[in-house]
């Protein structure tokens, strides 16, 4: 078995371990909003998606700059292997 076809049955394991500990129902307020008989671990799940959503986000600026300078040094890279030039008498040790 594949080592993260393994990861994802452990996660689903304790995901689902995680519902049924966590069925309680609860009403949950947002400013005016108010919804009622809400399973208490669909509001930790989608919390924890939400954190994990405005991570993602923050990250993406940060990201496209590595990007953007990966490929300025790969670009410098080639240009400097261009403008090597190999001295005549090494180039006989070279042969």
């Amino acid at each position: 078995m594949p080592i993260k076809l393994i990861i994802v049955i452990i996660f689903t394991i304790i995901a689902v371990i995680f519902a049924a500990q966590n069925s309680l129902m609860v009403t949950v307020k947002l400013f005016k909003l108010q919804f009622e008989s809400v399973p208490l671990y669909a509001v930790i799940l989608l919390c924890t998606l939400f954190g994990c959503l405005i991570m993602a986000i923050i990250q993406i600026p940060s990201q496209i700059k590595l990007k953007l300078e990966l490929s300025r040094k790969n670009a410098e890279i080639k240009k400097l292997k261009g403008i090597i030039v190999i001295p005549d008498d090494e180039k006989e040790n070279h042969i």
